[in-house]
C-alpha cells in the first residue's frame, strides 16, 4: 500500500488513466483470445464480422497498452524526480553536522534507493497489463467451464501462500544486504579518498581489505544469495504446486465426467495464453519486496532529516534585505560548540568565544591542528550553530528565522573544496567581463578558459583548482570572506600575490577578510591576530609591532 500511495500523493489523474487503460489493454488482449476460441469452434462461419473485430482488438491492445505505459512512465518518472528534488532540498536545509554524521546513509540513498525504486516503477505498466489480461482470461474460462475456473482459483490461492512466504522473509535478508550496502559504500569512499596512502603501503592495502573490505562484501554476498535462493524457491514451489493442480484437474474431472475434453483442451489453451502474464504479475512480487525496502530507506532518511530541522529554518525566505545591505562589523557573543571526533577519547570544546570583527579588516586565525580553527570559522559562516551564545551582524541576532539570509554575506574556501565545473549563479555577459580578467591575474589562462559559463576544465593541480575556488570567490564579491588554509599549496610567487595583492585588494573593496594560516612571516599584513589553543582564545592582538615578538 506505501507504493500505491508513493504514486498516488504526486497524480491521482494518471494513476487512473494508467488504471483504466491498463484495464482496457487487458480486456483487448482477453478479447483477442475469445475471438481466436470463436473462430475456432465456429470455423470462421462470420468472416467479415471476426476480421474486424480482430483488428479492433488487435489496434486496442497495442493502443492501450502503450497509453497505459505512457501515464505510468509520467507518473512514475514524476515521483523519482519529486523524490529526488524533496530529498536534495531537504539535504541542503540541514545542518553541516547533521549531514556529516549521516553522509554514507544519505548519498546510498540518493543513488541506490532512489534507482532501485525507479527501476521497479518501471515495471509497473506491464503488470498493470498483465493482471487485466489475467482477469479478462478469468472471464473467458468463466464461460467455457465455471467448474475449471473454481478449481483453478482454488489451486491459485492455496499456491499463494506458498509463494508469499518466503518472499517475506526474503524482505529480512534485502533489509540486512542493504544495511551492508552502507558500510561498503563507507569503504569505498575510503578507497577514493585515501588511494595514495594505500598505494604506498602494502600493508595498509592488505589489512584495508581483508579486515574491512572483504568482510563487509562477504557479509552483503552472503545476504544476496540468501535472498535470490529464496526467491527463486518461490517461484519453483509456487510453479510446482500450480502444475501440480493441472495434473490433477486433467488426471481426475474427464474422467469423473464432470467436463469434457473439449472443454479442458479449451481451458487449457487459454491457461498457457495466461502464463506468461501470471508469471510477470509473480516476478513483480519479489520486485515488490524490494521497493518495499527501498522506500523505507528513503522514508527513514526523509524522517531522519525532517526531525532534525527547524521549522523556522526551512520556510524563512532567502532575502539578504531581511538583514543589512552594508554590514560594519560582526559580533560573537559567549559562542560555545562541542562535537565528537572518532580520533579522540573526549569531545572537543570550542568556547567560550567573544570576538568582534570591523569591515574593512584583515583577521589571520592561527593555531595548531585541532586548536578549533576550521570550526570556529564554520559558527562565524553560519555552518554549524553554536550550542550557546549569539551572533550578531551589527545589531541584527542570527538565528533559524535568518540564518540562510546571513550565510548569503560569505565567499569561503576551505581546505578541502570543491570546484563545480559550471560557474553556478552568474550571468553568463558578467562572466565573459570579469572571469577572463582574473584568470590572468591568476595566470590559469594557459590551463583553462570559461565557455559558455563553464570551466573547459577541473583537472588541475590542487594549486590551481585553489585558484580557480579564488576567481570563484572574486566573482561572488561577497562582504565577508574567509580562506582556510588557501596558500598551503601554492608555491611561493603566488603565496606573495595572495598575501600583497588579493587580500589588500578585498580590504580596499570594504571586506572583511578571515586568514585561517601557519605563514608567520605574513602575519604582519593583518590588522588582528587571533590564536587558538585547544579551543580557547589564547591571544588576540591588533597591533602589528606586537605579532612576531
Amino acid at each position: 500500500m506505501k507504493v500505491i500511495f508513493f504514486l498516488l500523493q504526486h497524480s491521482k489523474r494518471n494513476f487512473v488513466l494508467a488504471l483504466i487503460t491498463g484495464l482496457l489493454a487487458g480486456v483487448s488482449s482477453s478479447g483477442i483470445i475469445a475471438l481466436i476460441h470463436l473462430i475456432i469452434s465456429t470455423e470462421l462461419s462470420h468472416f467479415g464480422l471476426f476480421l474486424i473485430s480482430f483488428i479492433a482488438a488487435w489496434i486496442g491492445f497495442g493502443f492501450f497498452s502503450a497509453a497505459s505505459t505512457y501515464f505510468l512512465s509520467k507518473l512514475s518518472q514524476k515521483s523519482i524526480l519529486d523524490l529526488r528534488l524533496n530529498l536534495t532540498q531537504q539535504i541542503l536545509a540541514s545542518p553541516l553536522k547533521l549531514i556529516e554524521e549521516a553522509e554514507s546513509k544519505v548519498f546510498l540513498v540518493l543513488t541506490e534507493d532512489i534507482n532501485t525504486l525507479a527501476n521497479s516503477l518501471e515495471r509497473i505498466p506491464s503488470v498493470f497489463a498483465a493482471l487485466a489480461t489475467v482477469l479478462g482470461c478469468f472471464m473467458l474460462m468463466a464461460f467455457i467451464s465455471p467448474l475449471l475456473l473454481s478449481c483453478l482459483i482454488i489451486i491459485l490461492i492455496l499456491a499463494f501462500p506458498l509463494y508469499i512466504f518466503p518472499l517475506k522473509k526474503m524482505q529480512k535478508y534485502l533489509s540486512t544486504m542493504r544495511q551492508e550496502w552502507n558500510i561498503i559504500f563507507k569503504h569505498f569512499y575510503s578507497l577514493h579518498q585515501g588511494i595514495k596512502e594505500l598505494l604506498l603501503n602494502l600493508d595498509k592495502q592488505k589489512s584495508f581489505i581483508d579486515r574491512h573490505l572483504y568482510p563487509a562484501c562477504e557479509r552483503q554476498y552472503q545476504q544476496a544469495i540468501k535472498a535470490k535462493t529464496l526467491n527463486t524457491i518461490a517461484s519453483r514451489w509456487g510453479d510446482l504446486f500450480l502444475l501440480a493442480g493441472l495434473g490433477f484437474i486433467i488426471f481426475t474431472l474427464p474422467k469423473s465426467g464432470y467436463i469434457t475434453f473439449q472443454e479442458l483442451s479449451e481451458f487449457l489453451f487459454i491457461f498457457l495464453f495466461i502464463l506468461s502474464p501470471l508469471t510477470t504479475i509473480l516476478a513483480f512480487l519479489s520486485e515488490f519486496e524490494r521497493m518495499k525496502v527501498s522506500l523505507q530507506k528513503i522514508e527513514e532518511i526523509g524522517l531522519f532529516l525532517k526531525s532534525n530541522l527547524d521549522n523556522n529554518y526551512i520556510t524563512q525566505e532567502i532575502s539578504i534585505d531581511s538583514l543589512l545591505n552594508c554590514p560594519q562589523f560582526l559580533r560573537l557573543e559567549g559562542i560555545n560548540y562541542q562535537y565528537y571526533d572518532q580520533s579522540q577519547e573526549h569531545p572537543f570544546n570550542l568556547g567560550s568565544i567573544n570576538l568582534e570583527f570591523e569591515l574593512p579588516s584583515i583577521v589571520f586565525i592561527a593555531g595548531g591542528n585541532g586548536s578549533g580553527k576550521s570550526t570556529l570559522v564554520r559558527i562565524i559562516c553560519g555552518l554549524y550553530t553554536p550550542e550557546k551564545g549569539k551572533i550578531y551582524l551589527n545589531n541584527t541576532e542570527i538565528n533559524a528565522k535568518n540564518q540562510l539570509a546571513y550565510r548569503q554575506y560569505f565567499s569561503v574556501i576551505f581546505v578541502d573544496c570543491f570546484i563545480f565545473e559550471e560557474l553556478l549563479g552568474f550571468d553568463k555577459n558578467y562572466l565573459h567581463n570579469r572571469g577572463e580578467k582574473y584568470l590572468d591575474k591568476l595566470e590559469l589562462t594557459k590551463k583553462v578558459k570559461i565557455e559558455n559559463g563553464k570551466f573547459s576544465t577541473v583537472n588541475l593541480s590542487q594549486g590551481q583548482r585553489k585558484r580557480l575556488a579564488l576567481l570563484t570567490a572574486f566573482l561572488e564579491n561577497k562582504d565577508i570572506y574567509i580562506f582556510d588554509e588557501w596558500a598551503s599549496n601554492q608555491d611561493p610567487y603566488f603565496k606573495k600575490i595572495f598575501y600583497y595583492e588579493i587580500i589588500p585588494e578585498l580590504k580596499a573593496k570594504n571586506k572583511l577578510v578571515f586568514v585561517i594560516s601557519h605563514d608567520e612571516s605574513y602575519y604582519h599584513i593583518a590588522d588582528r591576530l587571533i590564536k587558538l589553543e585547544d579551543g580557547k582564545v589564547v591571544e588576540d592582538s591588533q597591533k602589528i609591532d606586537n605579532f612576531l615578538a
